[in-house]
């Protein structure tokens, strides 16, 4: 009998005669040898996503963890949170340079918002695009208006699936533009001037290349409107280099390629190149080539005079200019990161990375210090460049402060509140956020935001959950989340750590990556000792959440140190890390982890695998593991063999539950959907933690949709509220600023791990 038929014979008898609360997961005997090391594994049947008895057992687990939502009385409150802050989203801008207005219009019962479109302030709305009846699980990926406001593209995906098509709308007569650009869409869409197209990323599709080869080879492609997508004009694409993949912006008169091409240890060569929008036939221009020793990037154009950025002999970087073919300092590196310049009037503005949170600092035309900004508290900022005068806006936000934009006087040093759309939603008046240094295990000193109502008692009693990351360069940084309302207001501190791995400082990464990836764990492990010790909360009081990487870091702390935590949230995560490679984009992550094909990474992952840590009868913290079954990033495989290896190996202990979400990929696709997810998550760590709903569990979800649809009302008959049209303008002005800003900031946070830490890469002109 094969393998597979055996299992399902298996598997089916187990479900007949099952008397435990979980559904009951064969053990297959099975091992593979590593390096003279025999590794068991014998739930490798369940990495087979397509075999019957895999599916069902997907479906009994969800089942089973179903059942413990429905019963939960936590999760409706979070759910209802959540639904307030839906209403609040419905946003109006201006469309380009045009007098158009389009409306981000956010129903509470559609899974997607709905956009509408105002041919100028005199007219009445109308329906532009609705992604709840195009197809089922549409999502809006991003939008992008051509220069006159003439066209609209949108990339939208089915399911969180992350591969997208890219849909144009005409902006005059209201229709979509007949055929959409099908395949795997990636970043950035950049209009050309005329109008007449666009540049855009796609990679290749599925079944047009080697499998496993969709998730690589990016191109540049150039598509005009009105002809067929097949007929796009490829404008880069390197056919050797499989790893490497483009960033796209306009730069003045001319179209900004940036691409990234990573080595095995995952430190990306950057090259730039430039095209003139008005000569599109002309080859790319190379502003630099690639040899070993600097790195050097072009940043921005400020009244002629060119601003780069490098980390050349500047771990923390240094900005540059250009004179007569030279380069000199503009601002030297000191102990802050430099994240980005701009100008504002006679001013530069720079922004640092200090300890994890932002600071910006203004300097004259000579590079001298001239004042900081400042902000409310220690959060993440995001200022909007004005090169004519020194006023500007400013988006904020911190742990306990909802996304706001303030306007700024550089000239008075002053920052007032301009646009606070969450402002009735959150009471940031009554929580605080401190700072701490803690030292980790080895004595490293480690960054800690805390977030909680003022006035904590230290009693060792408060419900604490840290929420870590440490990974891949990225900063973990303390901004607000807004699923986390529930559990500030019912009393709970969140705790975000600055653990090794990620892109705090220069070297972060290097000490929590590949071999020295116990780090990260060992970080973590400290934060939660320390927080016991100073009598924030104790291990019954004490949870960890994480998600993708963070997944990996919730699963290697609870089976380190299973006693130390009483709830564990372990979302698309990472938990076999020695057949991880072996899956979707799972070899372009060796970099990161190692490979287990190296004899000595291949030790030190085993070490610490998550999977393969689980012992028999140990009890472990209750534990909700999530995934998405449209996740082309994680294999939904990870999740399966660890929840079969928990709950077999403590089967009376705390749940353990796990959910394999059918409606989206390795990231919520609506908000619909995470609205479900970030509930269930808050809903399960109070439940677990013995939490009183921050409201009443008895409140109906009709009343809760009575509510909101109010909400709705209120703001889809805004505009009647207005004396005058100047009014109505202004405010749409108003809108129009913050929602351009709050996606500068979310690109700048997502895009994070893009960073210019980039090692050591060259310049042609540094070189010669």
């Amino acid at each position: 009998m094969s393998q597979k038929f055996f299992s399902l014979a298996l598997f089916l008898t187990s479900l007949a005669t099952a008397a435990q609360p979980y559904p009951e997961t064969p053990m297959v005997p099975f091992s593979e040898i590593y390096h003279g090391v025999e590794v068991a594994d014998p739930y490798q049947w369940l990495e087979n996503s397509m075999d019957p008895c895999v599916k069902a057992w997907d479906q009994a687990q969800n089942a089973c963890s179903q059942e413990y939502f429905d019963e939960n009385p936590h999760i409706l409150p979070c759910f209802q949170h959540f639904n307030k802050l839906y209403a609040y989203e419905t946003t109006s801008i201006n469309v380009g340079d045009s007098e158009k207005i389009l409306t981000i219009f956010c129903d509470p019962e559609e899974e997607q918002p709905i956009l509408y479109l105002q041919k100028d302030a005199d007219h009445p709305q109308q329906e532009l695009f609705n992604p709840n009846t195009y197809s089922k699980n549409t999502h809006i990926e991003q939008l992008s208006f051509s220069y006159d406001g003439a066209y609209l593209s949108l990339s939208v995906t089915q399911g969180g699936n992350e591969t997208p098509e890219i849909l144009i709308l005409n902006l005059e007569t209201l229709n979509q533009i007949k055929e959409p650009l099908k395949g795997w869409r990636h970043g950035d869409v950049v209009w050309h001037p005329s109008e007449q197209g666009f540049f855009y990323i796609a990679f290749p599709i599925k079944g047009t290349v080697a499998e496993g080869d969709e998730y690589f080879y990016p191109s540049v492609f150039y598509h005009r409107i009105g002809k067929p997508s097949k007929k796009d004009t490829i404008v880069q694409h390197d056919s050797e280099n499989k790893t490497k993949f483009y960033f796209l912006h306009s730069y003045g008169d001319q179209l900004l390629i940036t691409s990234l091409t990573y080595t095995e240890l995952l430190i990306p060569t950057i090259e730039q190149h430039l095209i003139p929008f008005d000569n599109m036939t002309a080859s790319p221009e190379l502003i630099y080539s690639q040899a070993p020793g600097e790195c050097i990037v072009l940043l921005k154009e400020i009244n002629n005079t060119n601003y780069y950025i490098t980390n050349y002999e500047a771990p923390n970087f240094r900005i540059l200019i250009e004179k007569d073919g030279n380069y000199y300092d503009f601002i030297p590196e000191s102990k802050k990161i430099i994240q980005s310049m701009c100008a504002l009037g006679k001013f530069i503005a720079v922004t640092y990375l200090v300890d994890g949170h932002t600071e910006i600092k203004l300097f004259n035309s000579n590079g001298q210090f001239v004042k900081k900004v400042p902000l409310p508290e220690n959060g993440i900022a995001t200022i909007l460049e004005n090169n004519e005068e020194p006023n500007t806006y400013i988006i904020y936000e911190s742990l306990t402060h909802p996304s706001a934009t303030y306007s700024y006087s550089a000239k008075e040093n002053l920052l007032k509140p301009f646009h606070s759309p969450y402002e009735s939603y959150f009471d940031s008046k009554r929580y605080e956020v401190t700072f701490k240094m803690i030292k980790s295990l080895d004595g490293t000193a480690i960054p800690l935001y805390l977030a909680h109502k003022k006035n904590l008692k230290l009693n060792g009693k408060n419900p604490v959950l840290i929420d870590g990351y440490g990974g891949f360069d990225v900063p973990h940084l303390p901004v607000f989340q807004q699923f986390l309302t529930p559990w500030l207001e019912a009393n709970g501190i969140i705790a975000i750590p600055c653990l090794r791995g990620g892109g705090e400082y220069a070297n972060w990464h290097e000490q929590g990556s590949r071999e020295f990836k116990q780090n990260t764990f060992d970080d973590c492990i400290a934060v939660a000792e320390w927080l016991v010790k100073k009598k924030y909360t104790s291990p019954s009081q004490l949870a960890v959440m994480g998600s993708s990487n963070g997944g990996l870091l919730t699963g290697a702390v609870m089976t380190q140190r299973p006693d130390l935590f009483r709830a564990v949230i372990s979302g698309f995560p990472v938990l076999d890390m020695i057949r991880y490679p072996n899956y979707y984009m799972g070899m372009v992550w060796e970099g990161e982890y190692g490979s287990p094909h190296d004899a000595q990474m291949f030790s030190t992952l085993l070490q610490y695998s998550p999977y393969h840590n689980v012992k028999d009868n140990q009890v472990y913290p209750s534990t909700l593991i999530y995934g998405g079954q449209n996740d082309l990033r994680i294999h939904p495989m990870h999740i399966r063999k660890m929840t079969a290896r928990l709950q077999n190996a403590s089967p009376g202990g705390n749940p353990i539950l796990m959910y394999l979400d059918p409606a989206v990929g390795h990231v919520p696709s609506s908000f619909k959907s995470a609205q479900n997810i970030f509930s269930r998550y808050v809903g399960f760590l109070m439940q677990e933690l013995e939490m009183s709903p921050a409201e009443s569990k008895k409140e109906k979800r009709s009343l809760l949709i009575d509510n909101t649809k109010k909400r709705a009302a209120e703001l889809q008959l805004r505009r009647s509220v207005f004396h005058t049209k100047d009014d109505y303008l202004q405010d749409v002005q108003k809108q129009t600023k913050h929602y351009h800003l709050k996606k500068m900031h979310q690109n700048r946070i997502k895009h994070s791990a893009v960073s210019f830490k980039v090692g050591d890469i060259p310049c042609r002109h540094c070189s010669q």
